[in-house]
């Protein structure tokens, strides 16, 4: 079986890489906001919630009652996944590098 969603209830996430991997995936992602996942994850590839157990169920349950919402969320997470390829980090780095290098 394939899983339709992704949770990540870790009250440390310093990036939000198994966020990203999820959402690479076409997976929703659940988790904390004041976590890691908020910079990779955002609102619309996944629910993401104020730290409580409550929250986490509640946000656990309302995408597996919904399978439009899991593709929806699914599909703007991959494509917001594709943003964070090394070819595009790449390409970013050396444009913060020349800009550095003309000051």
């Amino acid at each position: 079986m394939i899983a339709g969603i992704i949770v990540v209830p870790s009250y440390y996430e310093s990036f939000g890489l198994v966020g990203l991997e999820a959402m690479a995936s076409a997976r929703p992602v659940i988790g904390f906001e004041d976590t890691g996942l908020s910079e990779t994850v955002g609102s619309n590839a996944g629910i993401l919630v104020k730290r409580n157990k409550q929250n986490l169920a509640r946000a656990i349950i309302h995408p597996l009652d919904n399978q439009e919402l899991r593709h929806k969320m699914g599909m703007a997470g991959r494509k917001k996944a594709l943003l964070f390829s090394w070819q595009r980090i790449t390409e970013r780095y050396y444009q913060i590098y020349e800009e550095i290098s003309k000051e």
